[in-house]
């Protein structure tokens, strides 16, 4: 998905590996524009032909853009042909997608073998009308094979080179066939032409072209800006961090500026969706007369922000109403295309964040190489500082995880029925008097408790669960509760505690470290969240965090709503007493435990988290 560029190509590199890819990237360079001249004389000697016949000209341009290179070895394990009963696809049947209408296929092969007839490799044809082209879409995926044309399949010497010419690739299908047991390596180099929609530079022009036109308002402007945001994160830049630190070094300098653009608009969008919400939020508290007094009478706010919010209310209010006066259908309907829709796009774009989290966090990551592992995406979310000047990462004021945008879409459908009914009670929560929110349980934080920034905290987990998660065995850590936002990525302490009751603390709110029931024994820090909302999910990634059905962390039937599984990112454990000397530990949600140093022990702490800091680098 993301090549090399070829058109970059030059004699400069930093060490042996960067020369040889720059000296073979020159070399399909050179097979690319080779196969250009061939496929012009094959073209015009094909439309001559046709043209002496009476027939139509021939379509399709001598040019292509970009060339996938193939390497074939041995047919073990390979699935049978099933057209003609002998040899085995290397390459399944199927016609080549994304590609201009009309245009050519060059392929240039060499092969390691060849001589013996039973042991080769040969390319399958067969026809099947509207497998690609313009009228492919209309048959969607109901393509069938033209039985009474033979299927064929052709062997050619190493070094040859054949052609899709016109529409050839429109109405046939072609496959990579291994004959015998030992038919040798074959290398291939396919050479095609994209078309425009289907690169990076047409997206990069879609962004530009979107952002420009952020000064338009409604739910079709929206819908197209939400959907090139979600398709930009999910099909562009988790697709090119997927790929491990390998993969990066290897292209980087080839893709940075164009990833450096992607992030931007990222960025740019990702502001530009926290704007069009604000609005519809402040709209419908608007309508439901939030900036007036209960009274009859109005009264003026008394201070700069009150006056700030009731202005940006009114206005908001204004600009809807406006959107429902230039709507054809009734309030209602034009409502729910304002509130509905972003709400639904909103959830989309959460369920595409969440599968990514189960893909990146996928056990079959830990067979590969660290090299090979999926490196962490360079978005911040819940950003409110200055951006300026930062092109190595998106950074979004929105929040990121698929749990926060639900509860956003579920406040904007909440914001439409208050909009329709202009009745305050039906507004959310997020917009009463803070007093609602009042926090006197110094042990019961909510969520949105500054401290959680403030300070640092301790995870209490019970023997044996704090071991499996600090040696990579429990990569979940399953809670009744989800992770305070502020956490998320940040360091928190392993606090093992005494083997218990599932389910129920050993320990009290507010303890002293020294009395041998609690210790710190590591450390980690959790990437993000996946909910769990039925018992087959969580079930299914039993691997992952450990915890059995007949467990008294479990699933239980009848009860259990939804749990939440905190997913591990970078940990490590302390040895014997090299750990941070902590003082005192009080509770603020749950097993969430504030930690205080002793101050008289500062010093040397300070040297002991030097110590941890060593190892870490060792560690990883």
């Amino acid at each position: 998905m993301f090549a090399h560029s070829w058109k970059n190509a030059s004699d400069s590199a930093t060490n042996e590996y960067t020369t040889r890819i720059n000296e073979a990237l020159k070399v399909i360079r050179q097979l690319n524009s080779k196969l250009e001249k061939r496929t012009q004389k094959h073209l015009n000697d094909l439309d001559e032909k046709r043209r002496g016949r009476g027939a139509e000209p021939t379509r399709g341009r001598a040019c292509f853009n970009i060339s996938l290179i193939n390497r074939m070895e041995s047919p073990n394990g390979l699935k049978a042909e099933p057209s003609m009963g002998e040899g085995r696809c290397s390459v399944s049947w199927h016609a080549d997608s994304s590609l201009e209408h009309f245009s050519t296929i060059a392929v240039y092969h060499t092969l390691s073998k060849q001589g013996d007839t039973n042991n080769q490799w040969s390319v399958g044809l067969r026809v099947a009308h509207n497998s690609e082209g313009p009228e492919a879409s209309r048959r969607g995926c109901d393509i069938s094979v033209v039985e009474e044309t033979p299927t064929i399949a052709v062997s050619l010497p190493s070094s040859s080179s054949y052609y899709l010419l016109d529409d050839f690739n429109h109405h046939h299908q072609h496959a990579v066939i291994a004959q015998g047991e030992e038919p040798g390596r074959r290398f291939s180099s396919t050479h095609r032409l994209l078309r425009e929609s289907h690169n990076v530079s047409d997206i990069l022009a879609r962004c530009k072209t979107v952002c420009s036109n952020f000064h338009k308002k409604g739910p079709k402007v929206w819908r197209s800006e939400q959907l090139l945001l979600t398709e930009m994160e999910s099909e562009w830049l988790r697709q090119f961090y997927i790929q491990g630190s390998s993969h990066f070094n290897l292209l980087w300098n080839t893709w940075k500026d164009d990833m450096v653009a992607l992030l931007k608009y990222w960025s740019r969008l990702e502001e530009r969706t926290k704007q069009i919400v604000s609005m519809l939020q402040l709209g419908a508290e608007g309508q439901c007369g939030l900036h007036e007094s209960s009274s009859s009478q109005k009264v003026k706010p008394q201070t700069k922000t009150e006056r700030k919010l009731r202005d940006r209310r009114r206005k908001a209010r204004d600009s809807i109403k406006e959107l429902l006066a230039r709507a054809e259908s009734n309030k209602k309907d034009s409502i729910d295309a304002l509130y509905e829709a972003m709400a639904t796009l909103l959830e989309e774009r959460g369920k595409m964040r969440e599968l990514w989290l189960q893909r990146e966090t996928d056990l079959v990551f830990q067979e590969l190489s660290q090299e090979e592992r999926p490196l962490p995406i360079p978005l911040e979310f819940s950003h409110h500082g200055h951006s300026k000047g930062v092109e190595d990462r998106g950074i979004s004021p929105m929040p990121g995880l698929p749990v926060e945008l639900n509860d956003i879409a579920s406040s904007l459908r909440k914001c439409g029925a208050a909009f329709i009914s202009g009745e305050k009670l039906d507004l959310p929560l997020r917009v009463l008097p803070s007093s609602v929110f009042k926090d006197d349980d110094s042990h019961k934080k909510l969520s949105a408790w500054p401290g959680w920034k403030m300070h640092t905290f301790g995870l209490e987990m019970q023997d044996p669960w704090a071991g499996h998660l600090l040696t990579g065995e429990k990569s979940i850590e399953t809670r009744a509760y989800n992770l305070p936002t502020a956490l998320i990525g940040k360091r928190i302490e392993i606090l093992q505690s005494k083997q218990g009751q599932d389910g129920v603390s050993t320990i009290k709110d507010t303890f002293h470290f020294g009395d041998g029931n609690v210790k710190p024994v590591g450390w980690c820090s959790f990437q993000g969240i996946v909910e769990y909302r039925d018992k087959s999910s969580f079930v299914a990634d039993e691997q992952k965090h450990m915890v059995s059905s007949c467990s008294g962390y479990g699933w239980k039937v009848g009860a259990t709503r939804v749990l939440y599984g905190w997913i591990v990112g970078d940990y490590g454990s302390y040895d014997c007493e090299d750990h941070p000397k902590y003082f005192k530990a009080t509770r603020r949600m749950r097993s969430l435990f504030q930690l205080d140093l002793d101050e008289n022990r500062e010093s040397k702490t300070s040297k002991l988290e030097d110590v941890s800091r060593k190892k870490k680098r060792r560690r990883f």
